[in-house]
């Protein structure tokens, strides 16, 4: 009934805390994590941040004179294969099933105080809620970054699993879509070309390498530099010129507006083809769009950003991702694979703040 697996590759798809994480890099990715992130846990401790509870600045964390009591959360993704298009839709009795059924046992023998699990909308919240009945009480909305105010696509749903015993949801503020976005519904006020912000020499590395894969001069005809559009692989250019067709014959706009966005590596109907914002990243994602004239594939590094992780800021920026230094130590389609994984930062972070400003103890 079931795929006979190996020791590792059990291992390798079981759920991260952070992110689903099923590449052959699992651990070279964690050993990086390990040398790069130094948390000073004592000054996290000691700093203080505004808290809309108390309207007054308190503790990040809970410190050791009793002042406060910790709040346990589990944070994870649940592997999303089995529910996509792209998958079998076998659900929770697919191949994935293991990594799942681990994650449950988990939730079942630590009872956290509270858990978020995040998958693609289709995941079966109702076998679930059975699954974990007695011990915690589920709420689950959909929403897409898009509704926060970000320019991009990633319509997940967010499920808040609150230990019985221990915790419940404020009166009024269950946890609802309406509820949620009363709170943080935003205006999108940035277009999709303004996460194309990789320096200059990043994009003409990446020009390079595709320039010297298809044995081409360093100068084209007119003797300037090449445009994406001529050394990008055949295969994605075809898929953007009938993404560009689809999109000018349904939508009545020009293609080479600063605008448009497509999946180079998706073809016919399952191309995802937008405006104003971006597609949903994938492990495999290649994008095409940025400001005319320069359009061209989004960078590796920049589908992190898309997700959130602040990468081209000033070194002393205070939410530079702290882990961008191991960055070249993995290769383009490692942090392909990684962002098309990961849970975009400002989503997962909204949720997060809902639970903590609007939970109690029960």
């Amino acid at each position: 009934f079931f795929t006979q697996k190996t020791a590792y590759e059990i291992s390798a798809c079981l759920v991260g805390s952070e992110m689903c994480i099923r590449d052959r890099f699992f651990t070279m990715s964690v050993g990086l994590l390990e040398r790069y992130i130094q948390v000073d846990r004592n000054h996290v401790v000691n700093s203080l941040s505004h808290c809309y509870t108390h309207n007054t600045d308190c503790r990040c964390l809970p410190g050791d004179d009793g002042s406060s009591a910790a709040l346990t959360m589990n944070i994870a993704g649940v592997v999303c294969i089995p529910w996509t298009t792209m998958g079998k839709k076998d659900g929770w009795l697919g191949d994935d099933f293991l990594s799942s059924f681990q994650f449950i046992l988990e939730l079942l023998a630590q009872v956290y105080d509270g858990s978020i699990i995040e998958c693609i909308h289709r995941i079966d919240i109702d076998n679930l809620a059975a699954c974990l009945k007695g011990k915690y009480t589920l709420g689950s909305i959909s929403f897409s970054p898009t509704d926060i105010g970000d320019a991009a696509s990633r319509m997940r749903s967010y499920t808040v699993a609150l230990n019985t015993s221990c915790r419940k949801w404020k009166h009024g503020h269950a946890f609802t879509k309406q509820n949620f976005l009363r709170f943080f519904a935003k205006r999108r006020l940035l277009d999709s070309h303004h996460h194309f912000r990789a320096p200059a020499n990043s994009v003409d590395r990446v020009r390079d390498g595709l320039r010297i894969r298809r044995k081409l001069p360093k100068l084209d005809g007119f003797g300037k530099r090449w445009s994406f559009r001529y050394i990008i692989p055949p295969s994605w250019r075809k898929h953007l010129e009938a993404a560009e067709k689809k999109k000018a014959r349904r939508f009545a706009v020009d293609p080479n507006s600063a605008n448009f966005t497509c999946q180079l590596t998706q073809a016919g109907e399952r191309c995802q083809v937008r405006m104003q914002y971006m597609p949903a990243l994938l492990c495999q994602s290649h994008v095409w769009g940025g400001p005319p004239p320069h359009k061209r594939p989004l960078l590796a590094a920049e589908h992190l950003e898309v997700q959130g992780l602040p990468i081209y800021v000033p070194d002393a920026h205070p939410y530079r991702c702290p882990w961008q230094a191991l960055l070249p130590c993995l290769q383009q389609h490692q942090i392909r694979a990684l962002a098309g994984n990961a849970m975009h930062v400002h989503a997962i972070g909204a949720v997060i703040a809902y639970v903590l400003a609007f939970t109690e103890s029960a």
